[in-house]
């Protein structure tokens, strides 16, 4: 894959595959041809319009210093319920966009071989039913896709050995097959996990993606790409941001200037970070963010999880999705956006057998701000997973989740 440079404005095009860089001049065409309104131009525009002292935040349209005369005021307020009232029409379907997000998938490990003897349906056997039919379907890809045999010098074999860290990775003809029957369209490569066959598994893992017609996000062969985020566009022609980053992160995992790894960044809120957020609001209709973080095997979120959840709502994001602690974290709505702070294991082998999860569907209308989320819970058995009824599963996920609706589990045929 050929690297290109870019600079914070950048964006990847993954309507074919998510392989295209944009230049910082792209401007988004027909897919959505109404004036993006960003929530904190919005928001200032509400001030201005109340007589009221904007904010303004990094606005270049608009100067604390411009006192509009009450004319002047009028044909603002006209001008903006004008774009407000048409946007829409723009839409003609209006169709309702249906998503679905699972936390850490991992192919390899104990599930490699049964693969093998199952076939790469096996893992998604129960779950197929919900993920069909979805306009997309995201998860976390925790192991490379790759032949590779020269594993990453961040772990050492006395961590190995002690079990304090892991390596994984994956066969890319089996592991893509699996993702495509379980009707993935677009993973997170960005991890502890996708450097563990160091630059080339990631280039393969990408490559690999990309030949499944799989969107990867958050990672890259350097720096500029692995931290550009994917846009993915729907079939009414409404687009979704996905920005993958993780701040779980092992030595040598960070993409370089021009060398292959995963957008990797601390446990910090950060200018740029905020940049992208901004600036994929305004190019896009739905925007994600996606992050490797927390404590493992801790249902308790972390004050740095919360504060760089909400500053990404405040900059744009209609959702923040986590994962990396092998188990549910608390949901909670912020300012009418859901973030779920982690989902914990989908498709993964660890030193459980049996696992309790979740699937989140976001339901969702273009050219609206709000949407609906609820759940699916799911019982993780020796990595795969299958709907469940159990009342003691399903009621420790509702006080994870109090506002969302847990659905039933669909009766499989026969």
């Amino acid at each position: 894959m050929e690297a290109q440079k870019s600079d914070a404005s950048s964006v990847h095009d993954a309507s074919h595959c998510g392989t295209t860089q944009l230049p910082a001049s792209y401007e988004k065409k027909d897919a959505h041809p109404a004036i993006p309104i960003p929530r904190r131009l919005m928001r200032d525009l509400v001030q201005f319009l109340t007589d009221r002292r904007p904010t303004f935040g990094h606005n270049p349209l608009m100067c604390p210093a411009f006192q509009p005369a009450p004319p002047l005021r009028f044909l603002v307020i006209v001008g903006v319920a004008s774009i407000m009232l048409g946007a829409p029409s723009l839409h003609a379907k209006n169709r309702e966009v249906r998503m679905l997000f699972v936390g850490d998938v991992l192919l390899g490990a104990s599930l490699g071989p049964k693969l093998k003897t199952h076939g790469a349906g096996y893992p998604s056997q129960h779950v197929r039913t919900i993920l069909s039919d979805a306009d997309l379907v995201f998860g976390n890809l925790e192991c490379p896709l790759t032949t590779a045999r020269e594993s990453t010098k961040g772990k050492s074999q006395a961590q190995l050995e002690a079990k304090t860290q892991f390596i994984f990775k994956a066969d890319p003809i089996l592991g893509a097959k699996a993702l495509q029957l379980a009707g993935f369209t677009v993973m997170s490569v960005a991890n502890n996990h996708s450097m563990d066959y160091r630059g080339i598994g990631m280039m393969d893992t990408i490559a690999t993606l990309d030949d499944a017609g799989i969107v990867p996000a958050g990672g890259g062969a350097d720096w500029d790409t692995a931290a550009a985020p994917r846009i993915l566009t729907m079939d009414d022609g409404s687009t979704v941001g996905v920005l993958a980053c993780s701040m779980i992160n092992p030595p040598y995992t960070g993409a370089g200037e021009s060398t292959p790894g995963a957008y990797a960044i601390g446990k910090r809120w950060n200018p740029f970070l905020e940049e992208q957020i901004e600036l994929l609001d305004q190019k896009c209709d739905f925007v994600v963010l996606s992050v490797h973080w927390g404590i493992e095997r801790n249902t308790t979120h972390q004050p740095y999880q919360t504060k760089i959840a909400h500053a990404a709502i405040d900059a744009g994001a209609d959702a923040v999705i986590g994962h990396h602690t092998h188990c549910l974290q608390p949901f909670e709505w912020y300012d009418g956006k859901l973030i779920a702070y982690s989902l914990g294991n989908f498709i993964f082998t660890g030193q459980s057998k049996e696992v309790s999860s979740a699937i989140l569907e976001i339901h969702w209308t273009p050219g609206r701000e709000d949407y609906d989320a609820m759940l699916h819970p799911v019982l993780v058995r020796s990595g795969v997973p299958e709907p469940t009824a159990d009342a003691t599963i399903r009621k420790s996920i509702a006080q994870l989740a109090p506002d969302l609706t847990l659905l039933k589990a669909p009766v499989e045929s026969d």
